[in-house]
């Protein structure tokens, strides 16, 4: 009864959230190393970032929200002490409140999209290093051919050790 968006409930966002990665890790497109055991972790956390947004945005959909957001929710509660007695009062506004939330969770899920290499941008610049580390170990190869062939026709026995040259 008290679940409001469900986006705090992990018994809500969980099977999104496992719902969300599967679909992921089922893609064609996925680069391979997200399927890795050391990257589920993060996987996770992007699906449950990802997952809480979908359950704000649901419950934002079918709310007024002009009326959501001038619409003020008043409470006061009193309590008896020994001494005086304490009344609190308190104002809010729940749509705010979600939207906050779900601002906070859709830039989470940015950050661990970027972090995995799910957005265009991150994807090119991680296939950047990915390609750079491939070349350079493609340079190290033919340097070392080079010395072995310089070893080889100078009588010299050749070069195993790459840092030696």
């Amino acid at each position: 009864m008290s679940v409001t968006t469900g986006a705090w409930s992990p018994r809500r966002y969980g099977p999104l959230a496992e719902r969300i990665a599967a679909d992921l890790l089922a893609h064609p497109g996925t680069p391979k190393f997200l399927a890795e055991p050391s990257y589920r972790p993060a996987v996770d956390a992007w699906a449950s970032a990802e997952a809480i947004c979908q359950l704000l945005r649901e419950w934002l959909a079918v709310q007024d929200i002009e009326a959501a957001m001038t619409e003020l929710t008043e409470g006061s509660e009193s309590e008896e002490r020994d001494g005086p007695n304490v009344t609190r009062s308190m104002r809010s506004r729940r749509v705010a409140s979600v939207l906050d939330q779900l601002h906070r969770h859709e830039t989470r899920a940015m950050h661990l999209r970027v972090q995995l290499g799910l957005s265009p941008l991150s994807r090119a610049r991680l296939g950047k290093d990915v390609t750079s580390a491939q070349l350079d170990l493609a340079r190290m190869w033919a340097e070392e051919e080079e010395r072995d062939k310089a070893a080889a026709a100078g009588g010299e026995e050749p070069c195993r050790d790459p840092g030696r040259a």
